[in-house]
């Protein structure tokens, strides 16, 4: 039986790569610095099996340069996925060390496992297109130039070439895919798309409220979080590539996504939602589009959901919530 130790696992990613992971007959250890419980009831709630997956207390910061390494050593996993990090990038402009320390900390603990030989595991490490310069308009790849614009992006850009000089010095097995914007009923409530669909879903119960908004013309590349993690795990096998964007190739705008989710709901956004000059972000990239080919071509990997469908499954996932209450 393969064996799969995930950092982050209590996240999105980390609960559908579980259930992906199971079903194709790995031992999983999933590693969290909370208690298991929510974790295993959101892995329960989308068909995983809580009761197979090896729950394993996690440490952070400087602790974790010495007990990543002997925790890797002890489950001896054939594979690594490094999901864990402070993923939104608007929190990052508030606290830039935090985000900083949540990615490299661990990752750098990993990387130094493999160099000193504790584990001759492959390593997956979750990146961001947001690293990317989108200035030219030509979709991103990964071998498109790096210019983060966020703290989030930094300590994702940093974490790539972290990679690439593990890879090169060493000859380590590391893999980094570049995601894009992936979605699901288990992302935070305080992601834009949650937060777009959630009101959208309470205003048609009735609530009466409104929504505030920043700039409603950003374009970006939304894609369906379950559907990647099977990108992920190609990237982690044998003789699959070093680098990949991981995206759906659809941008639309933050408008479309607004309208098509409150179309789901039978409301007409603009009845119900304000612009909010506060709440635009400086320096944000107008559009970021991405290379859908790249993970088609190296990884045999296409996405199905994307754009207007993730923004109404949301929608609809927001209003089956809402009845259950």
């Amino acid at each position: 039986m393969p064996r799969a130790l995930i950092t982050g696992a209590s996240g999105q990613d980390g609960v559908y790569l579980m259930r992906l992971l199971q079903a194709r007959g790995y031992g999983v250890h999933a590693l969290m610095r909370s208690p298991p419980e929510t974790t295993q009831r959101r892995l329960q709630a989308v068909g995983g099996a809580p009761e197979a997956v090896a729950w394993v207390a996690g440490a952070a910061g400087a602790d974790a340069l010495t007990a990543l390494p002997e925790l890797v050593k002890r489950v001896a996993p054939d594979e690594i996925y490094h999901l864990a990090g402070q993923s939104s990038v608007g929190a990052s402009f508030a606290d830039p060390a935090g985000t900083w320390r949540s990615h490299l900390d661990s990752a750098l603990a990993l990387l130094e496992a493999l160099r000193v030989g504790a584990t001759s595991a492959r390593l997956f490490l979750a990146g961001s297109i947001e690293i990317f310069d989108p200035r030219d308009g030509a979709p991103i790849n990964s071998a498109t130039p790096l210019a983060p614009r966020s703290p989030y992006a930094a300590a994702k850009a940093s974490l790539t070439l972290l990679a690439r000089e593990y890879r090169r010095a060493y000859g380590l097995p590391v893999a980094v895919g570049h995601l894009s914007n992936h979605e699901s009923p288990l992302r935070p409530e305080r992601f834009v798309t949650r937060k777009v669909t959630d009101a959208a879903a309470r205003i048609a119960g009735g609530s009466g409220e409104r929504l505030s908004l920043g700039n409603l013309h950003v374009a970006r590349d939304w894609g369906w979080a379950e559907e990647y993690v099977e990108a992920m795990w190609r990237l982690n096998q044998p003789d699959s590539a070093a680098e990949c964007v991981i995206a759906s190739g659809t941008s639309i705008t933050l408008e479309a996504f607004v309208a098509a989710a409150f179309d789901q709901c039978g409301l007409h956004w603009r009845e119900h939602v304000d612009v909010a000059e506060g709440l635009k972000r400086a320096g944000e990239a107008a559009r970021v589009q991405a290379d859908a080919a790249e993970a088609e071509r190296l990884l045999g990997w296409r996405a199905q959901i994307a754009g207007e469908q993730v923004a109404r499954r949301l929608a609809d996932a927001a209003l089956a919530a809402l009845r259950r209450r």
